[in-house]
């Protein structure tokens, strides 16, 4: 399913992944968007919702370097809930430390995004 995929049969397969998260066939779903990312690396649609069924699966270990790919891609508004996931799969992974790094850089993001006062960095 993965090389030359055309747009249409990506979008097809993009609707059919996330019926199979909706359905809760999340190895179903992990293939298939392994697959579109293979087929088109910058889609970061796919990528966020293989993170997800990742995460669902608890296999944090490849949720996270997908994650922090998701974060350096991601922008705008689009970084904020990138940062979400990777802090979640930092956690998984039992890498506490740099999950909270995620954690705070996430909601000076938010809070930057919302326009509210920075938060203070915990102690």
């Amino acid at each position: 399913m993965v090389q030359a995929m055309e747009e249409r049969e990506l979008e097809a397969a993009r609707l059919l992944a996330g019926g199979l998260i909706d359905a809760g066939r999340f190895e179903a779903a992990r293939d298939i968007l392994a697959g579109l990312i293979a087929a088109s690396p910058g889609d970061l649609f796919a990528r966020r919702n293989l993170v997800r069924v990742r995460l669902a699966l608890g296999d944090y270990a490849a949720a996270e370097p997908e994650a922090r790919i998701l974060v350096e891609r991601a922008s705008g508004p689009d970084r904020a809930p990138a940062r979400f996931f990777h802090a979640n799969a930092l956690w998984g992974a039992g890498r506490i430390d740099e999950c909270r790094r995620e954690v705070e850089l996430y909601a000076r993001e938010r809070a930057t995004r919302s326009g509210a006062p920075e938060t203070k960095k915990a102690k």
